[in-house]
């Protein structure tokens, strides 16, 4: 039912890759400074920062510094999430901060963030043979997504930088032609400023962004079973499908053919 990483060093398998997770996450970083990377927007990863991320949110990190990056995980099916937040009798504000398709950061005192590693810790000792091993890391996850409730931040409300606007340019404009001085003039910035800071913030070429960005959504609309490979290479801006093909199968490792086949595969299954 749940997983426990704890105080992981440097890098991971998904370090500037995006992807889903089968788990809902909670993390709590312990060193290391860098981004939390979302299909809309970034938000600041520092020591003391508390995160939940839904299962299937997808993301990346992107640590300014892999070797000074340390975190400890806890990974939460979606079930057992379910029945503590019903347990906690959370109010829906708050309940909703711990959906499928949440992100919540908090920001922690040295006080709670002292608390959260505690938390982590404790868990780090809870022995596989222990009888109630499942109930102390459910008791431990409700302690987290209190520390994350009283503690979230609001920056998702605040004024979108000059980032947030070509991240929401990007996201809009998927199906349509798109280059980099056409997102730079929507955003009023100089296409060189616009380079440097997707560079320095996200870890990655804007340009790069928009293939990865289209290849998630083509992998959404393949997974949904309705649209043909030749309409999802168009759908997500593709305007060639060997081109399409090549780079889908570059990011993924497999064919938008075998992808489509493999999720229809997947739905017959369940």
């Amino acid at each position: 039912m749940e997983d426990l990483i704890f105080r992981q060093k440097g890098k991971d398998g998904f370090y500037k890759i995006w992807h889903k997770p089968e788990k809902n996450i909670f993390i709590f970083i312990h060193s290391g400074e860098g981004s939390f990377v979302l299909r809309d927007n970034s938000y600041p990863m520092a020591s003391g920062v508390l995160c939940f991320i839904g299962e299937g949110k997808n993301h990346y990190t992107f640590p300014d510094k892999p070797e000074k990056y340390q975190r400890s995980k806890l990974l939460m099916e979606s079930r057992a999430l379910e029945m503590i937040v019903k347990g906690m009798g959370l109010e829906a504000s708050a309940s909703n901060m711990f959906a499928r398709d949440a992100f919540t950061m908090a920001i922690l005192s040295p006080k709670d963030a002292e608390k959260a590693e505690e938390i982590f810790e404790e868990m780090s000792r809870i022995g596989d043979g222990d009888k109630l091993s499942s109930a102390k890391r459910c008791s431990a996850a409700a302690r987290l997504m209190l520390l994350i409730a009283e503690n979230a931040t609001d920056e998702t409300k605040s004024d979108p930088d000059p980032l947030q606007r070509a991240i929401d340019y990007v996201n809009r404009h998927i199906p349509d032609e798109l280059s980099i001085e056409a997102i730079a003039s929507a955003c009023y910035i100089s296409k060189y400023y616009l380079c440097r800071l997707f560079k320095s913030r996200m870890g990655l070429t804007i340009m790069d962004y928009v293939l990865q960005t289209r290849i998630v959504m083509a992998k959404e609309l393949l997974s949904e079973g309705k649209a043909s490979v030749t309409h999802t290479c168009i759908s997500c801006g593709f305007t060639n499908p060997s081109y399409f093909s090549r780079v889908f199968k570059k990011i993924t490792g497999v064919s938008p053919i075998k992808y489509k086949k493999q999720m229809e595969k997947v739905d017959q299954s369940i």
